[in-house]
């Protein structure tokens, strides 16, 4: 739960996600040490630069999957993208880069965490930056007439969309031995459709 708080407070629409794979085998430790490399050398050449480097990475292998890499990257310059080619190089091919289109569905941070079609994963280590911003996360206690079977989403703030549950999200039950009701959900953010239909 952690991870996914962390990647929705850092990233966002115009960012970048991004697959690295490599030229030849490697065992997965290997590889992730030899990324964390590359990252270090672009975090010390953008840090000269002032330019801020902000990212998460995921390094996977299965038995039918070589080891590769994801990558979310805070856009906050176009050096960054340029200079991640020009390191890995070496190793092997940028795979895949493209612009976050869609943050509020959830499919992409889904399949940052588990893996998305790459299923059976043998292998899988998270990392990121030190200069994450730390999500802000509320706790309350609420009285057992507050909790419902099918709770109602709250208003969303933002014009023109709306609140759902996540599907496969709600949970409730006794996760700990406190003797409280425990409830949790993920809201997801939703395009209102215009009356008449339209965009």
């Amino acid at each position: 739960m952690k991870i996914k708080h962390d990647c929705y407070e850092n990233f966002d629409l115009g960012d970048y996600w991004v697959t690295l794979t490599y030229k030849k085998w490697h065992e997965p430790e290997e590889a992730d040490k030899i990324l964390r490399k590359v990252l270090s050398k672009m975090q010390k050449r953008l840090k000269r630069r002032n330019i801020p480097f902000v990212w998460y990475k995921v390094t996977e292998a299965s038995d039918k999957q070589r080891v590769h890499h994801h990558l979310l990257i805070r856009n906050t310059s176009p050096e960054i993208i340029s200079m991640l080619f020009e390191y890995w190089d070496e190793y092997g091919k940028v795979k895949d880069v493209s612009k976050i289109k869609d943050m509020e569905s959830g499919k992409l941070i889904k399949y940052f965490l588990d893996g998305g079609k790459h299923k059976n994963l043998t292998y899988q280590k998270f990392g990121h930056s030190r200069n994450l911003r730390k999500p802000k996360v509320i706790k309350r206690v609420v009285p057992m007439s507050a909790i419902r079977e099918n709770p109602k989403p709250p208003k969303c703030e933002e014009y023109g969309y709306r609140y759902e549950i996540a599907k496969g999200t709600l949970f409730t039950g006794f996760p700990d031995l406190d003797g409280f009701t425990y409830q949790e959900y993920e809201l997801i953010k939703v395009r209102e459709t215009p009356p008449g239909g339209g965009d």
